[in-house]
């Protein structure tokens, strides 16, 4: 009797509780652009990291060119215990790509108030590993949005010279010492302050409830990506019972015992429609009813419809606009 999105979004509040046993892994990784925001060839994607190999003092690393090639990952560790929690991130995080992938294709943004997926909406699910795909929305959100437990920063890989021109910085060649291939020094970085396991699980947090985090640090514009609780709805289920039943917050509203064709008609409109709060008359229109008789139908039905509730005082159906609109709500609403 849920609907999907309510599902997906459990799912993915679950995800973050799963993140979150996690939290303080000292697993941490850095993304990396390719050369002034285009794809690394693989050439100098290898004489890259052949120079650029555990140059801060991490016990270990794992670096992994994206399928796309336009990033690669580097994740790395002050603590050789770490190592043995990737795979679980790697894991973790192509579930929640998944997760996101299928709000995306819901497209509810048009039915559900303050549903916004518009960082999903152009993201080629096919084209990064979903664990990348993860990884770059963390990001992203952790350089935009940060708050407590998800901040991030942007600068070049590896540059320290502070008197050199900063226009000449992304163009810097070095060749690498065993190859001779040469490769741009310093790339794009983004770089995690916490470990991905919590950076992850915050970065769902904020996703489920942006406003909470409002005053914990700067902001830039409005998130892409925010996934509020859906609110009740009735769900009308025409084929349980002998002829259906309607139900709200898990509470059996009404059981048709017997055919009642004008309610059924208005309730399979609703159901349809993914219960708005307001529809148009459902017998306009219809080649068994007059037009000038669909507004005293309407009336009619919305009699009966309100009569024998099996749980009272939950829901209540009206109309508006002389009768052109159906109309439902919570008894307790205002």
């Amino acid at each position: 009797m849920r609907s999907r999105y309510s599902v997906l979004r459990e799912a993915l509040e679950r995800l973050g509780d799963e993140f979150n046993e996690y939290a303080s892994i000292p697993l941490f990784h850095d993304l990396i652009w390719g050369p002034e925001c285009e794809d690394w060839s693989i050439e100098e994607y290898a004489a890259f990291t052949e120079n650029n190999r555990r140059v801060d003092g991490a016990l270990w690393e794992h670096w992994a060119l994206w399928p796309s090639r336009s990033a690669c990952s580097r994740f790395f560790g002050f603590d050789l215990a770490a190592r043995g929690f990737l795979k679980r991130f790697e894991q973790l995080a192509c579930g929640g790509y998944r997760i996101l992938k299928e709000l995306r294709d819901l497209h509810y943004e048009k039915s559900l108030a303050g549903f916004r997926c518009d960082a999903l909406r152009f993201v080629n699910f096919s084209v990064e590993e979903y664990n990348f795909g993860w990884l770059k929305l963390v990001h992203e959100w952790a350089y935009r949005f940060p708050t407590d437990s998800l901040r991030g920063r942007c600068s070049w890989w590896r540059h320290d010279d502070l008197g050199c021109d900063i226009d000449d910085v992304p163009t810097r060649m070095t060749e690498c010492r065993q190859s001779g291939a040469r490769y741009h020094s310093h790339p794009v970085l983004n770089t995690l302050e916490h470990d991905v396991f919590s950076a992850s699980s915050a970065f769902i947090r904020f996703c489920l409830a942006p406003d909470y985090f409002i005053d914990l640090g700067p902001r830039d514009g409005t998130p892409e990506l925010n996934l509020p609780a859906e609110p009740s709805r009735p769900y009308w289920d025409s084929r349980s019972g002998n002829h259906g039943t309607l139900w709200f917050d898990d509470q059996l509203i009404k059981c048709f015992d017997k055919p009642a064709e004008s309610q059924q008609i208005l309730l399979d409109a609703f159901q349809e429609a993914g219960w708005p709060a307001e529809i148009e008359n459902p017998f306009l229109g219809r080649s068994e009813i007059e037009d000038y008789n669909a507004p005293d139908c309407l009336r009619n039905t919305v009699e009966s419809l309100n009569e024998r509730h099996l749980s009272e005082d939950v829901i209540h159906f009206g109309t508006q606009d002389n009768r052109k609109l159906a109309t439902w709500s919570t008894c307790g609403q205002g």
